[in-house]
């Protein structure tokens, strides 16, 4: 305002200077809390207690686990459909013009190094989709629940419908179910990139590796990885160190 005809005179850079933050408190407004997230025995340990008896148990769990392998995000993991994923390449095409990506991103993504355990809930959903319920390619890989009137005027879940869910909201539940049922707190879908982000620190990877890493991730920088996730909680040493584990007892 001060540049304007009129204001210069009425105006006094002190005032304005006054509204500015001191450096300290803009230090202050920068400071994040660092994000909980579970370690991958962890997660595997929550993956492996969910039940399995049912159709929906079973998406549920595949669903879990295909964030472990792959890290995408929930909002893309169910606009999938069947016709992205390819059991026998270990690879998920998360195509923008049907997949629900950030920024409408292209995005080619292989099994991160797991385990066969987790890549075999995978299979196995995706087998009992296409040989058991005759889902078509064009079929979503996460089908939403079919709920169907009950007795005593109820509503209740019968099986699966052929319909993708219409947002995220039923991950954040699944996520919140496993990790409850193991006695521990709830961390976010989301955070699974953190899981996976520690587990490359563990495995020590080289510069390549590490970049072929994120790239898997989506990222177009290998700095957005290891500045975004997997922080490091706590020193090396001393006793109420978490010598680099995720979440301290």
């Amino acid at each position: 305002m001060q540049s304007r005809p009129g204001y210069r005179r009425r105006i006094d850079p002190a005032h304005i200077a006054y509204l500015n933050l001191t450096t300290k408190d803009e230090r202050i407004a920068h400071v994040t809390s660092p994000k909980a997230y579970a370690s991958p025995e962890q997660y595997r340990a929550a993956l492996f207690a969910m039940p399995a008896g049912t159709d929906i148990e079973r998406r549920d769990r595949a669903r879990m686990a295909l964030l472990l392998l792959t890290g995408m995000r929930d909002a893309a993991a169910v606009s999938l459909k069947l016709k992205h994923i390819s059991i026998e390449r270990g690879h998920v095409f998360q195509d923008p013009r049907e997949v629900n990506t950030k920024f409408s991103k292209a995005i080619k993504t292989f099994f991160f190094p797991i385990a066969d355990d987790v890549v075999a809930i995978v299979n196995d959903w995706v087998s009992l989709l296409t040989t058991q319920r005759l889902f078509s390619p064009d079929d979503p890989l996460f089908p939403k629940t079919l709920v169907e009137p009950g007795t005593q005027r109820s509503f209740a879940a019968v099986g699966l419908s052929r319909e993708h869910w219409a947002d995220a909201s039923p991950v954040r539940a699944i996520f919140k179910a496993a990790f409850a049922r193991i006695g521990l707190p709830y961390f976010r879908p989301h955070t699974v990139r953190d899981t996976l982000t520690h587990l490359a620190y563990q495995r020590k990877l080289s510069p390549e590796q590490l970049k072929a890493w994120s790239q898997n991730m989506g990222h177009n920088s290998v700095l957005t990885t290891l500045q975004g996730y997997g922080h490091v909680f706590g020193g090396t040493t001393g006793r109420n160190s978490c010598r680099a584990v995720p979440v301290c007892a």
